[in-house]
Order: structure tokens, then sequence, then C-alpha cells
């Protein structure tokens, strides 16, 4: 396998498992891993194997899936990737059909759980295609305002916000992890860099743990040598105490 293949692999299935799918969903996405893994193995020369595998909607799906926890989903029964087709890759679809790819996750997994932030995400992305009827141009438009990644991150903001309000300051377990947080979805400019930012938020808030695990033994080590020193003085004094 391509190391290029191998690598975008890695990080496209490193966010549907850092989700950590179980049952019938984990199912799917190891079955999905292994039918991407085997395309990419069939056709090296691919510049898109998410695109030319025509695989994208099923991975938008599973992790939309993922992210609101629906551990009942299933893709059995889930088409082979068609073979790769050189000659029919040079028509350049239209943006509206470039669109179509999101337009199904929204209407299969956002717009029925009634998501206000992520719908308004998805409305901004769809509205690419009365700004511009070139797809190079949209492409840009979606990039450079991180539209698509605005749809996943969008309900994430407003939940870390809510959280980091309520979170009690000196609390550091707390507030420090929501506000590891909020710092992923609100600075992140793509997947991947959500996955490894997550990842540096986990070890940050690990540490932080232990920390504050030993503050908490630190204070009651001095508890303790407080009293045993107290009661040590109360001996003292009753046994210098004159018998009457």
């Amino acid at each position: 396998m391509e190391m290029t293949h191998k690598y975008v692999i890695e990080a496209h299935m490193n966010a549907l498992y850092d989700g950590r799918p179980e049952g019938a969903l984990l199912e799917s996405v190891k079955d999905f891993e292994i039918r991407l893994s085997e395309f990419a193995e069939e056709n090296p020369r691919s510049a898109d194997i998410m695109a030319d595998s025509g695989m994208r909607d099923e991975y938008n799906q599973l992790y939309m899936a993922v992210i609101n926890r629906n551990n009942d989903y299933n893709t059995a029964g889930a088409e082979e990737p068609k073979a790769f087709d050189y000659a029919k890759a040079q028509r350049v679809p239209t943006v509206h059909e470039f669109l179509d790819t999101y337009r199904l996750v929204y209407e299969k997994a956002v717009k029925p759980n009634k998501r206000e932030l992520t719908d308004r995400a998805y409305q901004k992305l769809f509205d690419v295609e009365n700004r511009t009827d070139d797809l190079l141009e949209a492409q840009m438009i979606i990039e450079r305002e991180h539209l698509i990644l605005n749809t996943v991150t969008a309900d994430y903001k407003d939940i870390a916000e809510d959280f980091m309000e309520a979170a009690d300051p000196n609390y550091e377990v707390t507030s420090a992890t929501v506000k590891a947080t909020i710092g992923v979805y609100a600075t992140a400019k793509s997947l991947e860099e959500i996955t490894y930012m997550g990842e540096v938020a986990r070890a940050t808030c690990d540490d932080i743990a232990v920390q504050v695990k030993l503050k908490v033994e630190m204070m009651t080590i001095f508890t303790s040598l407080i009293f045993a020193w107290e009661r040590s003085k109360r001996k003292r004094r009753n046994m210098q105490r004159p018998w009457c």
C-alpha cells in the first residue's frame, strides 16, 4: 500500500475509533476499514481513495453515527468499492453534485436530530452552490471558511462552552479538561488536527489528574502530621499536669 494512502486511511479511521464505537457500529467501522484498505491496495494510482472508491458517503454516515453514539448503526450489506474508472474520473462534477455527498449525510443523520447549530453549519455549506458554479472555486471557499469542519464541530463548541461556564475553576480535573476541549474545536483547521489535538488534550488531562492526585495525597499526609503533632502535644501536657 502507498504510504500516502496508509496515512489517509489512518487519519480517517482514527477519527472513528476515537469515538469508541461499540457493538454493531464497531463492526461496521472495522468492515469499512478492511474494504477501504483493499481498495487502496488494488488502486495505487488513486489520488483520492475516499472519492475514487465511492465510499465517502458511507464514511460520513459512519462518522455521524459515531459522534451520535448510535451503536446500533449497521452497514451490513454495503457494496464493495468499485474498481476505479480512470477515464470516467476525467469528468469534473458540478458543485451541486459535489455537495450531494454531504447533503445525503445531512438528510439521514443530522436533520432528524434537529440540532440547530449543526443544521446551520450544513446550510452554510450548501449555500456555496449559490455563490459559484466553479468546482475549484467552491472547494477553495469551503477550505478557506472551514465549512466542512464546522459541520462536525458546531455542536461540540457550544456544549464545551456551556460546560466551561458551569465548571468550577478550582477543580482542575474538570475545568482543565473542558478548557482543552474548547481549544481543540475552536482552533483546529482539519479533522486530522482535531485527532492530534485531542490526543494532546487527553495527555494534558492525564497529567493534571496525576498532579491533583499527588496534591490530595500530600494534603492527606500533611493533615495526618498535624493531627499527630497536636495529639503528641496534648499527650505531653497531660503527662506534665500535676496530680491533684
